[in-house]
């Protein structure tokens, strides 16, 4: 399973799809609390990763994994231009022992 974030154009909202129908958040503090929530919700059975694609046709993927520490860690890293610093830090210090 590849899960997809797709970060905005300035005034639009971020977008996330698990494979299916896309979600629409406001930020990306919200959309990756989503990605969280999700991916411990129902543990992974298929090894899974993580693309995150930017305006400007680059995009940043994760190594198939079934590690949930990994993959929260990588998108951490991913978004960190786009985070809080208070929540990123918490981030890193929670999922930075992989």
């Amino acid at each position: 399973m590849i899960i997809r974030v797709t970060v905005p154009q300035e005034g639009k909202k971020w977008k996330v799809s698990f494979g299916a129908t896309p979600t629409y958040r406001k930020s990306a503090t919200l959309i990756y609390n989503l990605i969280e929530r999700r991916i411990y919700a129902r543990p992974l059975k298929e090894k899974s990763s993580i693309l995150v694609k930017y305006s400007r046709d680059t995009s940043n993927e994760t190594l198939v994994s079934l590690d949930v520490r990994y993959l929260l860690y990588s998108l951490a890293c991913f978004l960190e231009d786009y985070l809080d610093k208070a929540f990123l830090n918490s981030r890193y210090k929670r999922y930075s022992q992989i």
